[in-house]
C-alpha cells in the first residue's frame, strides 16, 4: 500500500511539472517582441492612425488589432515617423521608443508621444489619416541616438528636433540644468551653430490656418565681468543700429574682480534681430553680450 501511494504521489508530481513546462512553452501563452513595421509588413497586426490635431506629445492616436493568437509586445522605435495625407501638414518623428502590448486576438487605442520635424508646415489637422514610415534623416538620427542614451528634460525635446529639422537656433533649448548644457553642446556640435550665453523660450500659438506662430518671450543668462572694488556699473540693451531698450540702474561693485549676476529680460512683442547687453562704468563701456531675438 505504501509502495502504491508512492508511485501515486510521483505520477501527480510528474504530471504537475509537465503541465508547468506546457504552460510555460505553450505559443499561445507567450509573448512575441515585434517591433510594428515588421508586424503591419506580416499581418500579424492591423493598424490605423489619425492625427490629434496638435504638433508635439501625445499628437498621434493609433488602434492596433492584434491577428495573431499570440499576446504581441508592439515596439514603436524612436524615428518612427507618421507622414499626413495631407502633404501641406508636419510629419510627426517618435524622439523616443514606446511600446504597447496586445493581447491576442485583441484591439488597442492610445495616444503616442511625435513631435513636428517640419516647423514651416501646418499643424496636422484633426482626425486626418497619416501612415507610417522611418527617418531618413541623418542628423535626426544621431539625434534621437543622443534621446536613448541620456537624459533630457521633456520641455526641450521638441526645440532640439527643430534646431536640426529646420534649423532652428539652439538657444531655444535651456541651458541652466545639467541636461540642457549637455544638450546645447552636443546641439551645437551637430548643427554648427553657436552655443552663446542665453536661453531665448518661445510661446507657440497654433492659428486658425494651423500654422504654428513663434515668439521669443525672454532672453536669460548668466553674465560676468571683472571690475575694481567699488566700482559703479549699469546694464544696457540695444539694438543693432544703437536704440537703447532698457537701461539699468547703477549698482556698486560690493568687491573687486569678477562679478556674476544672473540677466533676465522679457522681451514679447520686440522685433527679430540682433541686440546687445552693454555693461558700463560711466560712459566706458566694459563687456559687450550679444543675443538674437528670432
Amino acid at each position: 500500500m505504501k509502495k502504491l501511494k508512492k508511485q501515486l504521489l510521483h505520477v501527480v508530481s510528474f504530471l504537475i511539472v509537465a503541465s508547468a513546462v506546457y504552460s510555460f512553452t505553450n505559443p499561445q501563452s507567450a509573448t512575441n517582441s515585434i517591433d510594428i513595421f515588421e508586424a503591419i509588413k506580416l499581418g500579424k497586426i492591423t493598424m490605423v492612425a489619425k492625427n490629434n490635431g496638435g504638433y508635439s506629445l501625445e499628437s498621434v492616436n493609433l488602434s492596433l488589432k492584434n491577428n495573431t493568437a499570440t499576446t504581441l509586445s508592439i515596439s514603436i522605435p524612436a524615428g518612427a515617423v507618421f507622414k499626413p495625407a495631407d502633404e501641406g501638414d508636419q510629419d510627426l518623428i517618435v524622439p523616443i521608443e514606446d511600446v504597447l502590448v496586445l493581447q491576442p486576438k485583441a484591439q488597442l487605442q492610445r495616444n503616442i508621444n511625435a513631435y513636428c520635424i517640419q516647423a514651416s508646415e501646418r499643424s496636422p489637422n484633426e482626425n486626418g489619416s497619416t501612415s507610417l514610415s522611418k527617418n531618413l534623416n541623418t542628423n535626426l538620427g544621431k539625434l534621437l541616438t543622443y534621446f536613448k542614451t541620456n537624459k533630457v528634460d521633456k520641455s526641450d525635446i521638441q526645440d532640439a528636433l527643430w534646431a536640426v529639422s529646420d534649423g532652428h537656433s539652439i538657444c531655444n533649448v535651456g541651458n541652466t540644468s545639467e541636461q540642457g548644457k549637455n544638450l546645447r553642446t552636443f546641439l551645437a556640435t551637430l548643427t554648427g551653430q553657436e552655443n552663446t550665453w542665453y536661453h531665448t523660450p518661445q510661446s507657440r500659438v497654433i492659428e486658425e490656418d494651423r500654422t504654428i506662430q513663434r515668439e521669443t518671450v525672454t532672453v536669460s543668462g548668466q553674465l560676468s565681468y571683472t571690475v575694481p572694488k567699488g566700482t559703479i556699473v549699469f546694464d544696457e540693451v540695444v539694438s543693432a543700429d544703437g536704440r537703447s531698450f532698457f537701461k539699468s540702474q547703477g549698482k556698486v561693485a560690493p568687491y573687486g574682480g569678477k562679478v556674476e549676476f544672473s540677466f533676465n529680460l522679457r522681451v514679447k512683442g520686440w522685433k527679430k534681430g540682433d541686440y546687445f547687453v552693454k555693461v558700463m562704468k560711466g560712459s566706458e563701456q566694459i563687456v559687450v553680450f550679444p543675443f538674437s531675438i528670432t
